[in-house]
């Protein structure tokens, strides 16, 4: 059986310094519990590369090429300058909803940038040329269908 007041044979200090430890503890406890919550919100710098976004980034990733969209009537122009590639170089793909641009010199790994396609983009219509030291892409918008039935 243990005595209530087994404490008593260490002093008072003893006594004092276990309720100071309970108190520590518990606001650990507390600090670590606030700390859980904010786990999910901060993950720490991002690590985003600058032009190979993920999914998560994509809306980033189409404020990144702003400057060389023009919205036309029909289509969409996007101007790149290319300051190291010739069009032999260049390859572009039209993929899951975005335009993969793919720059390969000779004896070097190939590099890919992305970029988002808004969704009344026709795929199959884009075209590309260079010209003048740029990359110039046409993403043509789709025609709506008004189509009417008469009864």
């Amino acid at each position: 059986m243990v005595d209530e007041n087994w404490w008593e044979e260490f002093g008072e200090e003893w006594k004092e310094n276990l309720e100071n430890f309970k108190d520590q503890m518990q606001d650990f406890m507390e600090n670590m519990n606030e700390l859980k919550f904010f786990k999910g919100f901060y993950c720490g710098p991002p690590r985003i590369h600058r032009y190979h976004r993920g999914p998560h980034a994509s809306f980033h990733v189409w404020k990144h090429w702003m400057p060389f969209v023009k919205d036309e009537d029909d289509k969409y122009v996007i101007r790149i300058p290319l300051r190291k590639y010739t069009k032999d170089q260049i390859k572009l793909k039209v993929s899951n909803k975005r335009l993969v641009i793919v720059f390969q010199k000779e004896d070097k790994k190939p590099k890919s940038r992305y970029l988002p396609i808004p969704d009344d983009v026709d795929p199959e219509k884009t075209t590309a040329k260079v010209e003048n030291g740029e990359l110039i892409v046409y993403l043509f918008k789709k025609k709506p269908d008004i189509s009417i039935n008469i009864e």
